[in-house]
This record gives C-alpha cells, sequence and structure tokens, in this order.
C-alpha cells in the first residue's frame, strides 16, 4: 500500500516548490564555494613543503657547534646562583655557547640566557642583540623596525612564546619573531 500526499492538498504547492527551489539554489552556491576554497588551500597546504609554508626557507639555519672548551661556567655553579633553575639547555646564540633555562617566579615562568663561558647574565635581550640576531639568522634584507612584545601578542606568536622581538624587514612585509622558549616547538 503506497500512500500520496498531494502538495496542493496542504499548502500552495507552486510557491512552496519555487522558493525550495530557490533556497536550495542560493544554499548550494554558498557551500560549493566553501569546498572550492578548501579543495585549492588543500592542495596547496600537500603540494609544497611545510617548512615553506611556515617561512623556514627564509631563516638561515646556522649548525653551530658546541665547543666543550668553551663551558668554563659550570652547571654545580649555575645550580648554586639559580638554585630554582629549571629546563636547563645548552645551546648557541650568535656562535657563543649559552645556557637556557626557566625559574618559575608566581606562577610566571621567567627564561634566563646565560653566557656559558663567564657566567654573565645575557637576558633580557637588548634591541641591538636583536637587531644583530636578525641579521645573522635571516636574509631578509634591511630591519624596517623592532618591537618587543611582553603582552597580547598578535595571532601568529604563541603566547607561550613571550617575551619576543618582532622585527619586520622591508622586503614583502617579512616579520621575525625573535623569543628564547625552552620548547623548541613553541618559537625558533
Amino acid at each position: 500500500m503506497t500512500i500520496k500526499i498531494k502538495l496542493k492538498q496542504y499548502t500552495n504547492g507552486k510557491k512552496v516548490l519555487k522558493a525550495s527551489r530557490k533556497i536550495h539554489k542560493w544554499l548550494m552556491l554558498f557551500i560549493g564555494i566553501q569546498f572550492v576554497i578548501w579543495s585549492a588551500t588543500g592542495a596547496y597546504m600537500v603540494f609544497f613543503d611545510i617548512d615553506y609554508i611556515h617561512g623556514d626557507s627564509l631563516v638561515v639555519n646556522h649548525q653551530d657547534k658546541i665547543e666543550p672548551h668553551d663551558i668554563q661556567y659550570s652547571l654545580s655553579t649555575l645550580f648554586n646562583e639559580y638554585p630554582n633553575a629549571e629546563n636547563i639547555r645548552l645551546a648557541t646564540f650568535l656562535q657563543q655557547t649559552v645556557y637556557r633555562f626557566v625559574i618559575n617566579t608566581e606562577n610566571v615562568p621567567v627564561q634566563f640566557l646565560l653566557d656559558a663561558r663567564s657566567g654573565e647574565l645575557l637576558s633580557p635581550i637588548p634591541e641591538s642583540k636583536a637587531i644583530e640576531a636578525a641579521y645573522y639568522y635571516s636574509t631578509l634584507g634591511k630591519v624596517k623596525s623592532v618591537e618587543l612584545i611582553t603582552d597580547n601578542p598578535p595571532f601568529e606568536l604563541s603566547p607561550r612564546a613571550l617575551p619576543a622581538w618582532r622585527i619586520n624587514f622591508d622586503v614583502f612585509g617579512c616579520t621575525l619573531y625573535l623569543c628564547f622558549s625552552i620548547n623548541r616547538r613553541t618559537c625558533r
């Protein structure tokens, strides 16, 4: 047994049918445009290297080696002077061997950068060193402006990476963020 319902019995069938077709047409156009945009951006992400998309090709990745004779400030001395130091890393900054570590004060982590030869405190990095680092780590041209970001970072920078220097170049509106986060995935 089949039940047939005539649309005309309940409403004016032609008007409802015409309105539903019009709504369907515009709704499908809207959804179709979204699918085209998603396809194009998805193809871009697939066909191009993710490091190129991140802008890593614009940054010079120096392979500075840490020489054992450069470490004259011992780890035990560091712990004597900074007993609450956590996440200690030995790294290089502008061809200089440094200690990077964090001290948690009042639930706010403070990042430190220490010279591994003399134990001299290098952080916070002054603007002149930030500009020097920008020329050392990139080949983007001349520095247009420099700004220290301590709170309310732009959307492309994680708040965990603060404080950070924002260095704007005059080429293509490129920006380099120089931060000293202990977690390498946070900032480079």
